[in-house]
C-alpha cells in the first residue's frame, strides 16, 4: 500500500474515500475495517469513509452521498451548482 497515494486521494476528496479507492492503493478490506475500529477513519456509508481528523464539512457530506450511491450516480440541482 502507498500511503501517499491513499492521502493523496483523501486530500483532493475532502477527507473521504471509498472502498474501492482505498482497495485500489493497495489495501485490504480488513485493513479498512481496522481503520475505522481504531477511530482513524469514520464510516459515512456502506463502503464510504472520512479520516477522524478532518471535519464533516458539507462538500464531505455531498462526495459521500453520490460515492454511496453507487458508480453513475452524481450530484444535481443545486447540490451540483454549489
Amino acid at each position: 500500500m502507498t500511503s501517499t497515494r491513499l492521502n493523496a486521494i483523501m486530500a483532493r476528496q475532502d477527507g473521504v474515500i471509498t472502498l474501492g479507492q482505498a482497495r485500489a492503493t493497495g489495501m485490504s478490506e480488513s485493513a479498512v475495517s481496522r481503520r475505522v475500529t481504531t477511530g482513524q477513519w469514520r464510516r459515512l456509508r456502506r463502503g464510504v469513509f472520512l479520516r477522524a481528523d478532518n471535519p464533516l464539512t458539507h462538500a464531505a457530506a455531498l462526495r459521500a452521498a453520490v460515492y454511496g450511491s453507487g458508480p453513475d450516480a452524481v450530484a444535481y440541482g443545486p447540490s451540483a451548482a454549489w
